[in-house]
């Protein structure tokens, strides 16, 4: 496991509108057999685990609930925001990965809805230092 610098830059996409974030974290990587795990807090300081497939174009995120984002499928589950409950589907879009042991890159890119209404598109893009 290794102690890392992580930049997320995060982008919304609703209704034509188009809104991006930048965040700086640091964190942990391990890079197990299968996958690459990014762990890291930002402001709200609630955990964030991103477990990053090597062999599919497929992550798992977890925050305030676990999010699947698989390239071409859709995934539900139960999500929390704040006090507000939901059930989240996630289609991904996109999954790259540009990982190795000391760091790298990926992007996920997803169509989200909130029981069932479209909630917009999402980028997320870690760029992780050693």
């Amino acid at each position: 496991m290794k102690q890392v610098k992580i930049k997320i830059l995060t982008t919304q996409k609703v209704d034509g509108e188009s809104e991006t974030t930048k965040t700086f974290a640091m964190g942990k990587l391990e890079n197990k057999e299968d996958a690459y795990v990014v762990s890291y807090r930002v402001k709200d300081d609630v955990p964030t685990r991103l477990v990053m497939d090597k062999s599919a174009p497929k992550a798992t995120m977890e925050h305030n609930g676990r999010m699947v984002i698989e390239q071409g499928a859709t995934h539900t589950a139960p999500y929390q925001m704040g006090p507000y409950k939901m059930d989240l589907g996630v289609t991904g879009k996109k999954v790259l990965c540009r990982m190795d042991a000391d760091g790298g890159s990926m992007k996920l890119c997803y169509d989200l809805t909130m029981n069932g209404t479209p909630a917009g598109e999402t980028t997320v893009e870690l760029f992780v230092q050693s």
